[in-house]
């Protein structure tokens, strides 16, 4: 096995995972809050916002950008 398949592995699992919140947020099952309660609360402060962008850049940068 190559290390293409391991990554490309841990990307299904992740897609996976987040489907699986997804549809629990959806169902309220599970006490899993809804995607627009947690982005609301994640970027209520302006500061929050700027950290959430450059995080989601540099982890676009780093994770994508090979």
């Amino acid at each position: 096995m190559s290390t293409a398949h391991v990554v490309d592995a841990v990307w299904a699992a992740l897609a996976l995972a987040a489907l699986v919140v997804v549809v629990l947020s959806a169902s309220g099952w599970a006490g899993v809050a809804r995607p627009r309660a947690l982005l609301r609360a994640a970027t209520a402060p302006p500061v929050a916002r700027v950290a959430l962008v450059l995080g989601w850049m540099w982890l676009g940068w780093h994770l994508f950008a090979r």
